[in-house]
């Protein structure tokens, strides 16, 4: 079957995707054993020097219930220093092409990665979760989808307003009930920032929201 064919079954299938990677947060997350600082460094360098321009790095929820990340701000620092941008410059990496996703489930991990990017240190993306089963998402986030919906709305508000270099994907959830109108498809221009940044990812069991920092 050509791509012509899948265009006329699937009309809205994308005409690109962006691939990336996921090892340095998804990788090792589940991991017993804590995973070296240095060794996440090496693998996130090792990515980007193969070629990966959007890459996981780490999650900013609170260390004590996920250990494997206390050293976050030790490995976002590390890949905004001066020293790994001038590696990337001398492998003939355009830095400014390289974004730097950072798991923010809750808002208070969006709040952190706020102060982190105003410190010159935080990602160029967050990302918020969103479990189509209402089960997993409440064992996953701790909260029920309209409250996260809220929380997700807030979020985007808050990030939008800390500078028009701040922008916000569309959530890629089909309207519903449960839903606030003002984060539905047709309602999305209340909240959605001047910024036009349509970046969605999507995995069967979840949806995913992302808040971009550009």
């Amino acid at each position: 079957m050509t791509e012509y064919d899948y265009r006329k079954i699937f009309p809205r299938m994308p005409k690109k995707v962006t691939v990336g990677d996921i090892t340095v947060r998804d990788g090792f997350q589940h991991l017993e054993k804590f995973i070296s600082t240095r060794a996440k460094i090496f693998y996130a360098e090792e990515l980007i020097f193969a070629g990966c321009r959007n890459i996981e790095v780490t999650n900013l929820g609170n260390p004590y219930l996920m250990p494997q990340f206390s050293d976050a701000e030790e490995i976002l620092a590390h890949l905004r220093s001066d020293r790994f941008q001038k590696r990337c410059e001398k492998a003939g990496i355009n830095y400014a092409e390289i974004c730097i996703t950072a798991v923010t489930i809750r808002e208070k991990s969006v709040d952190r990665a706020i102060q982190l990017k105003e410190k010159g240190i935080g990602p160029d993306r967050c990302l918020m979760m969103v479990s189509t089963e209402e089960e997993h998402h409440f064992a996953n986030s701790g909260t029920t989808l309209p409250v996260y919906w809220a929380e997700a709305e807030r979020c985007i508000k808050k990030c939008a307003a800390r500078s028009a270099r701040f922008g916000a994907a569309r959530l890629p959830v089909p309207p519903s009930s449960k839903m606030p109108w003002s984060l539905r498809n047709d309602g999305w221009k209340s909240v959605r920032p001047t910024l036009n940044m349509p970046i969605t990812t999507a995995v069967p069991r979840h949806r995913m929201s992302t808040v971009i920092f550009r």
